[in-house]
């Protein structure tokens, strides 16, 4: 289940009773094209696929607004990894598009629901997987540029790894999985 950022992408798989398989994410190489950004995304799927057999790809729905502005580039962006996406899988697999308030609602509930930040989801599995289930996951990501460098914590990782959770919610379950969901834009 992948998660698309504009920087970086992350991804998780979970088996169907919720346990965390994969996690790690993929960093847009400002050196290459969008083009040669989202033929990594689906190599990394095609393999993660092999590998697991996944049936669901989960990913966010794109926001026209975001604090109140509307970024085209980051919206033209998201859509084409969605539609590259959608072209290599749906053949495989369902494929799940979720709005960002309803996962957050159902997986971030008791860290501000709905309204929970990038801080809020790091915490989450922090507390839901590392903590609890040991999980070795690392957090951190390097970043800056050539002459500063810094670590920061990898959000988008951590979205991801919370977004994938939401397998196991009855909510999901009855609205996102049944046959006539809206959100299902495979329509399997």
């Amino acid at each position: 289940m992948p998660w698309a950022g504009k920087a970086r992408n992350g991804f998780s798989i979970r088996d169907e009773n919720g346990n965390l398989l994969y996690w790690n994410y993929l960093v847009y190489d400002t050196k290459g094209t969008p083009v040669e950004h989202r033929r990594k995304i689906v190599k990394l799927l095609e393999e993660l696929y092999d590998k697991y057999k996944f049936d669901i790809i989960l990913y966010e729905q794109v926001n026209l607004f975001r604090r109140g502005l509307i970024n085209l580039s980051s919206i033209e962006s998201l859509v084409k990894v969605q539609t590259t996406i959608l072209d290599n899988f749906s053949d495989k697999c369902k494929i799940i598009e979720i709005p960002v308030r309803s996962w957050k609602a159902m997986i971030l509930k008791d860290y501000h629901g709905a309204n929970s930040d990038k801080e809020d989801a790091i915490n989450w599995v922090i507390d839901n997987e590392i903590d609890k289930h040991n999980k070795p996951i690392d957090l951190l990501v390097e970043t800056g540029g050539p002459r500063k460098q810094y670590l920061e914590f990898n959000h988008d990782m951590a979205d991801a790894i919370c977004q994938s959770a939401v397998i196991t919610r009855e909510k999901f379950i009855k609205e996102y999985l049944c046959d006539k969901s809206k959100y299902n834009v495979t329509n399997k």
